[in-house]
């Protein structure tokens, strides 16, 4: 998965120094730490109404950062109060594939990971780090968005950004009024030929939409296809994701995207 513009910062970045085990696990490599607060804040989106979830969601992603030099786990999985294991597998860049459905497990239970590097070393640092981020992105992936899914994305996102952040914060999160294009194709080379986004009217392309890039996204203004007539808008050459986001503008007020950082 390419790099692209987390709204929300890092939820847990920690060394696996930090993890307690018990005697078996210890002899065995394991490692686990509670993760109430992740999947609490998962199940707060699966739980909002229908009607906010049509459109948009709110997806959990973990990723497991490999110090220089050192392996990552040999296997990662989730273990439930009771003792119930379940597998994940570690996909691109170390994401951690289908980490969305830990909002459907026990929140009393724990993320674990088994290296052999800690069997034979217990005391040592492992030399990886799990960072939990929380991004909003579009259902729809098909290549074709209507105006009208584009325009309830923005207004329905800024109740998941709300949810997200909580509390004092939620009154901090901005009006929504552009879309983020995310390349997410695993399969090419970071400098492949970028995604082709046309603004559509009667199947046919329109001319004049005008696509800025910022921060690892594609970024396409919705009152511009709004001012050009457009029905929709069409993506091509690759897997991707959308995310409904504020201007470059406020974003760049906001601390998103300074020095380079995606």
């Amino acid at each position: 998965m390419k790099k692209s513009l987390s709204i929300c910062a890092a939820l847990l970045l920690i060394t696996s120094s930090s993890y307690a085990s018990e005697a078996g696990d210890k002899a065995a490599g394991i490692g686990c730490i509670k993760v109430k607060k992740i999947v609490k804040k998962a199940k707060v989106f699966a739980d909002l109404r229908a009607e906010k979830l049509d459109t948009v969601n709110t997806i959990p992603s973990l990723q497991i950062i490999v110090s220089e030099g050192k392996t990552p786990p040999d296997r990662l999985f989730f273990r439930d109060k009771d003792g119930t294991e379940t597998e994940f597998t570690l996909g691109y860049e170390g994401y951690v594939d289908a980490f969305e459905k830990i909002a459907s497990f026990d929140k009393k239970g724990s993320m674990c990971f088994q290296s052999k590097a800690k069997a034979a070393a217990p005391d040592e640092k492992v030399g990886f780090n799990f960072s939990v981020d929380f991004n909003v992105f579009y259902n729809n992936g098909s290549g074709l968005h209507t105006l009208a899914e584009l325009e309830d994305g923005l207004k329905d996102g800024k109740t998941h950004y709300k949810k997200l952040f909580g509390g004092p914060m939620s009154v901090m999160v901005p009006k929504l009024t552009h879309i983020g294009v995310a390349n997410f194709d695993t399969e090419v080379a970071i400098a492949a030929e970028p995604l082709s986004i046309f603004a559509m009217k009667n199947g046919a392309q329109v001319d004049g939409l005008i696509v800025e890039e910022f921060a690892g996204l594609s970024v396409v203004s919705i009152a511009q296809l709004q001012t050009l007539g457009a029905e929709g808008l069409s993506v091509k050459g690759g897997v991707y994701k959308l995310m409904p986001i504020p201007s470059i503008k406020k974003m760049k007020k906001l601390g998103f995207g300074d020095e380079g950082d995606d």
